[in-house]
């Protein structure tokens, strides 16, 4: 359905710019808007890309530029997009009720507003609750608790035991609760250590596909309310993740390892075994972090440092040609200076 830009900045409290009544049929990218349709643009040169006729949500800094371009100022402009989508986008909903092919044990509880999809499977005295979604194929072991208004997407697996929050979405070929990797060597072969302990995730955490959390060996492993989990990422067993934190595709976390409130860490950050990482932390994208991270501090490289003596570091390391070259030429004038001396004392 089309809007105006009146409706569509009273969705996201921003300022019209332009006709109020302009209508907006769709949304675009940038460098893809035409006429009818809305992106959102963060600098001037993104606003360059945009064909005659397109809208823009834009930042306060950019609309004296925008002098052809109707749209909506927000101090934030891809958040206010956002909003917009969010608000404006209807996802299909799957239809209540469990599929004739779906395998749910008898003792298992499903909320009539639940759906079940074809060939998923819920195990023994799980718990399904209100208005949550399982795919096809996903699959729920016993004694699972899920909340409610979850998305369990196709090919997911929940082991046994674990406890899954409300509005929790996770991604396709998850893996929450499978066993945590330990072992003890005896001298002679690696002897298996039973994972007994279970995954825990909090409300409003979202899992991306092909992401693995591991079970703990005693106790639980815990993923705090409102985090963000990027796709193939590993979670060790008996790590603790606190609420609002960001990890990204490739992150691996060793086992025992705490992620606080709001911390960041990049891609293919790697984090060994007990390390903690404080509270709205950031580790640049391939960090390698063996030592506990402190509170808002940022860090990169390998291993990780604070982030200022990391890109200094890496500054050098362009220039260490020239200084080799400087170095040589200078160890050839003082063994020059020295022959001399050599001579003269002759």
């Amino acid at each position: 359905m089309p809007w105006t830009l009146s409706e569509l900045a009273d969705i996201c409290d921003g300022r019209v710019k332009g006709d109020p009544s302009h209508v907006i049929e769709g949304f675009a990218p940038a460098d893809e808007a035409g006429p009818g349709k809305l992106a959102f643009v963060t600098s001037a040169n993104w606003l360059a890309k945009l064909s005659p006729g397109a809208a823009a949500v834009m930042p306060p800094s950019v609309e004296d530029d925008a002098t052809d371009t109707p749209g909506i100022v927000a101090d934030n402009p891809r958040l206010a997009f956002a909003i917009i989508l969010s608000k404006t986008y209807t996802p299909v909903r799957a239809e209540p009720g469990v599929h004739s092919t779906a395998v749910v044990a008898e003792d298992a509880e499903v909320d009539s507003s639940a759906h079940i999809g074809a060939m998923a499977f819920v195990g023994s005295h799980a718990h399904i609750g209100a208005g949550s979604i399982i795919h096809p194929q996903a699959h729920v072991d016993e004694e699972v608790v899920v909340g409610k208004d979850c998305v369990l997407h196709p090919h997911c697996y929940l082991g046994p035991r674990c406890k899954i929050g409300d509005r929790v979405i996770i991604g396709p070929g998850a893996s929450v609760g499978h066993e945590g990797f330990g072992y003890q060597w005896d001298g002679s072969r690696h002897v298996k250590i039973p994972q007994v302990g279970i995954v825990v995730i909090e409300d409003d955490v979202e899992i991306g596909a092909l992401t693995a959390i591991d079970r703990a060996m005693l106790s639980e492993t815990r993923i705090g309310k409102g985090t963000k989990i990027d796709d193939l990422v590993m979670i060790g067993h008996n790590c603790r993740i606190g609420p609002n934190a960001i990890l990204v595709a490739q992150v691996g976390l060793s086992g025992s390892v705490q992620v606080e409130e709001g911390a960041v860490l990049a891609g293919q950050v790697g984090v060994a075994d007990g390390v903690r990482i404080g509270a709205g932390a950031i580790a640049i994208a391939r960090s390698g972090i063996a030592k506990d991270v402190p509170a808002g501090e940022r860090v990169g490289g390998t291993p990780a440092r604070k982030a200022t003596a990391w890109v200094r570091g890496e500054m050098l390391l362009d220039r260490l040609p020239k200084i080799f070259r400087r170095i040589k030429k200078i160890e050839q004038k003082i063994e020059e200076l020295e022959k001399g001396n050599e001579g003269e004392g002759k």
